[in-house]
């Protein structure tokens, strides 16, 4: 049995912290789209469905991260993963079989919340062009995955441009804060902002930042990764829910 630390105990409940948000987002949305107009029904079912798909994704990520035989992941280098796939090669097939599960349940969300933007802010200019390079992306890592594979470099160009593209999320509310004035401006900068917090914990949590932080400033294991994620997500989250318009 894992010797629990404190450290451990913190980011436990920073990651627990993560899945309870978006769960509780999803919740608090379906409820509030109860008895509206079918404009903003719809609207507020598709953010809720983004995050009860991402709190499934996160949360499944989470279990398996919690089970992992070695040590907890955040207390392994980065650079250690390759070699206990190598040497334990049924954790290298559980680990693909739940990257890829996440990954499309996650892509999948994110797909929906691009499709209600543009169909009801950006009123369907953009012919959904975001929504479906978002669903593109996200099919070399279903068929390749991302252990042990030659592919392993094509399939995570393709991924980290299809994360790039969270970013027109948060743009989207920008445009219609442009657009608009007085309360409807405020509140799409707000989201906004709680969309770029959010996106930004997702970073931290991504192999992209854990690696960035490890590599970079030599910060040892990956523990303040996910304090950072769950931080972000958190704060992210309730900026976003307190700023939209039901």
């Amino acid at each position: 049995m894992k010797e629990l630390t404190i450290m451990d105990g913190i980011i436990i409940f920073s990651y627990s912290i993560v899945c309870i948000c978006l769960f509780i987002a999803s919740g608090f949305l379906f409820f509030k789209s109860r008895g509206k107009s079918k404009k903003v029904r719809n609207y507020l079912l598709a953010i809720a469905l983004f995050f009860l798909l991402f709190g499934i994704s996160r949360t499944t990520m989470f279990i398996f991260e919690l089970t992992f035989p070695e040590d907890f992941v955040w207390n392994i280098s980065v650079h250690d993963f390759d070699s206990i796939f190598q040497k334990n090669p049924e954790i290298a097939v559980r680990h693909d079989i739940v990257w890829r599960f996440t990954t499309g349940i996650g892509a999948f969300g994110v797909a929906i919340l691009m499709f209600v933007l543009e169909r009801q802010i950006l009123e369907k200019k953009t012919k959904y062009v975001l929504t479906i390079i978002t669903l593109i992306t996200v099919i070399p890592a279903l068929i390749l995955g991302v252990e042990g594979k030659d592919e392993v470099g094509f399939v995570r160009i393709v991924l980290y441009i299809g994360n790039f593209l969270m970013v027109a999320i948060p743009l989207i509310y920008l445009y219609l804060g442009i657009k608009t004035s007085g309360d409807t401006r405020m509140r799409a900068l707000g989201a906004m902002t709680g969309m770029i917090i959010l996106f930004t914990g997702i970073v931290f949590n991504s192999s992209f930042g854990k690696t960035q932080l490890e590599g970079l400033y030599g910060i040892p294991g990956l523990q303040i990764t996910y304090i950072l994620y769950g931080l972000c997500t958190a704060i992210g989250i309730f900026v976003y829910l307190k700023s939209i318009q039901y």
